[in-house]
């Protein structure tokens, strides 16, 4: 490893470790928020009426319509309302009902911040906790953690489980990958629970079996071919007879494999190995029609992830995406959206980290010159703003799966700023109904569970959230939440 990358790596994961050992005591920090108290007795009914539900699977709007949930799972969907006993009923007052948002791909235990310092080490354990809880008052209930310290991620799914802690359900991933490659350096602070590395296809029946007893949901790993900051340095990647024996490995235990790739190569990779959840876009040339009608053949479902390109570009000298309207607007909108979005979801150091790394990331003179701190290198995410979009368009009309995730915990953006990603994806092209679909019931899909959660049908968890306005008008309305059940339990109200 180059020595200034050796350097940078180290002070990460020196900062990482400390940020797990330090007390809060001597920062300002938000105050938790607690899950509501939950009047009804194991058995008992609640009664959701007057209420207009989004259905996502039939593609309508029922109303009026009710709800009837006993204990965790929807018993009835009425769409010709009668009078029924319940233990709790809730006049929603012609509100939207829609499925609990999954979000796909998110970081919980990163927390949204460009830059070290003090504040960052004294936050960070209460910016992971206020990720959890900023979801689920957000809307989402389901969250795919695809690389997350384990520890952490462990202590808060037991709170939200005790009703200790407000949050969604989480699915925790364990990285298989190569010595080197993207992904391992901050993964040595997390160790085997976070990640593992392979020297061969020999060694991924016993790495896979480990995950599995380790607690993995599902399995993640990498075809990233160089880093994402400057200097992008060439990284090592799986093999393809390594990356088809992870497939199949996963496969047995009934795990899905996750795959962050970036690129035509890795994407067509990904293909020949069975994969079946493609993490990101490919941002670096166009998808052939050989590609996508492959992919669609195939069954697969990929998460896009546009957040990112909105969050990490930036002007830089050079870049041939600067003039493109794509571009354009995401550097204009951000001047007005990241501050709110900071506002909303960022502990108070976590914020000014923030806004001091986005002034110096608009400045494009601060990447003429090498760092001591790791920078990103704008235009790979500005070609993922226009090349990125461009190649989940054509996917999306070619009838591809296609889910939704944001990658929150990256720098500005947040795990539980969903509506902000789905927002990103009306604006390129993509219809309010099909998103929610993405969001919801192609998720679910996604992770093999559309026989428990992703829509709002007899027998299914009853995650649900109640909206003050339509989303199948604006994504922007997703914003709106009033109410939201988790397993059938009231955990957040306005």
């Amino acid at each position: 490893m180059e020595r200034r990358e050796f350097i940078k790596s180290s002070a990460w994961l020196g900062a990482a470790f400390l940020s797990q050992l330090t007390p809060l005591g001597c920062v300002s920090a938000s105050t938790p928020r607690k899950p509501l108290d939950f009047p009804v007795a194991p058995g008992g009914r609640i009664l959701l009426k007057n209420v207009r539900i989004v259905d996502v699977e039939g593609n309508r709007v029922i109303s009026p319509g009710q709800i009837l949930i006993r204990d965790q799972v929807i018993e009835e969907i009425l769409e010709n309302p009668v009078p029924l006993a319940a233990d709790l009923t809730l006049d929603l007052q012609d509100r939207y009902a829609i499925p609990g948002l999954i979000n796909g791909h998110c970081h919980l235990t990163l927390p949204g911040a460009a830059d070290l310092g003090l504040g960052f080490l004294l936050a960070w354990s209460r910016q992971c906790e206020r990720n959890a809880e900023e979801c689920l008052r957000h809307g989402v209930t389901t969250v795919r953690d695809m690389s997350g310290f384990p520890g952490k991620l462990e202590e808060m799914k037991r709170n939200i489980a005790s009703g200790k802690m407000l949050g969604p359900r989480i699915l925790r991933g364990i990285g298989i990958q190569v010595p080197g490659g993207y992904g391992v350096d901050l993964a040595l602070l997390g160790g085997v629970k976070m990640l593992r590395t392979i020297r061969s296809a020999a060694e991924v029946k016993e790495q896979v079996a480990r995950a599995c007893a380790d607690g993995a949901d599902f399995i993640k790993t990498f075809l990233q071919y160089n880093k994402l900051w400057i200097p992008t340095p060439a990284l090592p990647v799986l093999s393809d007879e390594e990356l088809s024996a992870i497939q199949k490995e996963a496969e047995k235990h009934g795990k899905v494999v996750a795959v962050h790739h970036t690129s035509v190569e890795g994407f067509r990779k990904n293909l020949r190995a069975g994969i079946r959840s493609f993490e990101h876009m490919p941002r670096d040339q166009d998808l052939t029609g050989a590609d996508i009608e492959a992919f669609v053949k195939s069954g697969a479902g990929i998460t896009p992830t546009a957040s990112v390109a909105w969050a990490l570009s930036f002007p830089r000298n050079g870049d041939p995406y600067a003039d493109a309207p794509e571009v354009k607007q995401i550097l204009e909108d951000k001047k007005t959206r990241l501050p709110q979005i900071l506002d909303e979801f960022a502990e108070e150091s976590i914020r000014k980290i923030a806004r001091d790394s986005y002034r110096k990331l608009s400045n494009p003179d601060y990447y003429e010159h090498r760092h001591l701190m790791i920078t990103p290198e704008p235009r790979i995410f500005t070609a993922a703003a226009v090349v990125g979009s461009r190649n989940l368009r054509r996917l999306f009309q070619a009838g591809a799966l296609v889910g939704c995730g944001n990658d929150g915990g990256i720098p500005f953006d947040f795990p539980g700023a969903m509506a902000l990603e789905m927002g990103i994806l009306q604006r390129s092209g993509l219809p309010p109904r099909e998103i929610l679909r993405m969001a919801t019931l192609n998720n679910a899909k996604i992770l093999n569970l559309s026989d428990r959660i992703g829509s709002l049908k007899k027998g299914k968890l009853a995650d649900i959230v109640i909206l003050s306005a339509n989303p199948l008008e604006d994504m922007e309305n997703l914003w709106k939440v009033e109410k939201v059940f988790l397993e059938g339990k009231l955990r957040y109200s306005v």
